[in-house]
């Protein structure tokens, strides 16, 4: 009867073991799914957005671009961040970006680094905000990237830009 007993306590072993392993593959799944659902946010829900970049610039001489954000719903909509990738960057340099950001930093993801600057700044229902960026081109070269305009974190618009600095 002993040997009975132990291969009904390893069945138990077993089925609570086999037990954990799935209640911790639904958790982790599920935190999966919800950073799945989290990127598949989209800011062209909230917003519109309409770029001004030059297609050229002259080492030494002014670089201005700018980013009207509109708010296309019936509520307020607050920008995070805008994440400019550092190889567009690369050939400028900016003296000023108004309004204020609050704190800017670099970042990597997905093999691409960012500079980016973040705002408190909210559109009202209808409403737009121009963000414009000042400086000068310093190098000659031909400089592309991404500019993401952020609602949140997870919910970006991308758009790819290029300048040639001559």
């Amino acid at each position: 009867m002993n040997e009975m007993d132990s291969g009904n306590n390893t069945g138990k072993w077993m089925a609570l073991g086999c037990g954990i392993v799935l209640a911790i593959g639904l958790c982790c799944g599920g935190a999966f799914a919800g950073l799945v659902w989290l990127g598949a946010q989209n800011a062209d829900e909230t917003v519109r957005i309409e770029m001004d970049v030059p297609i050229d610039a002259e080492v030494g001489g002014p670089y201005n671009f700018t980013i009207t954000v509109t708010n296309i719903t019936s509520a307020e909509v607050s920008i995070d961040s805008i994440d400019i990738t550092t190889g567009f960057l690369d050939g400028f340099v900016l003296d000023s970006v108004t309004p204020a950001y609050i704190e800017t930093y670099e970042f990597d993801s997905l093999g691409n680094t960012y500079q980016t600057y973040s705002f408190d700044e909210t559109i009202p229902p209808g409403g737009e905000i121009l963000f414009n960026f000042s400086g000068r081109a310093v190098l000659p070269g031909d400089f592309s990237g991404e500019i993401d305009v952020c609602v949140t974190v997870f919910a970006c618009t991308t758009n790819v830009v290029r300048t040639i600095v001559r």
